[in-house]
């Protein structure tokens, strides 16, 4: 399905440098995904903006995703929630503009003593 070369983009103004390790993996995770699909992926939003108090955008912990073509948002929303799921990840579809990614383990899950 995948025509030609995905990127990766960043909205003006994102702030990103300071990602943790586990949101990276997550990105390259979903851009792999995007690849499959033969889409570009767009990040939103990063350590910058206005969140919630207590965001874990604050800290480099969650990211904000563009999302697909409607035509593809569900199947695209169920590959990356399987992907991510069971790891220590959220993934909520926020008010159909966004994919919101955070790393938040809960017990049980990878990663919850490091967190």
């Amino acid at each position: 399905m995948a025509s030609g070369r995905t990127r990766c983009w960043y909205k003006e103004g994102v702030v990103h440098q300071n990602f943790k390790k586990k949101i990276l993996e997550a990105k390259q995770i979903v851009y792999s995904i995007y690849e499959g699909y033969g889409l570009d992926l767009f990040i939103t939003s990063g350590e910058e903006g206005n969140h919630g108090c207590g965001s874990l955008h604050y800290v480099g912990k969650a990211i904000d995703i563009d999302l697909p073509p409607a035509n593809l948002l569900d199947f695209i929303h169920r590959d990356i929630a399987s992907a991510l799921g069971g790891k220590g990840y959220d993934v909520v579809l926020h008010n159909t503009s966004h994919f919101h990614i955070e790393f938040d383990p809960k017990p049980g899950e990878p990663g919850y003593e490091s967190h």
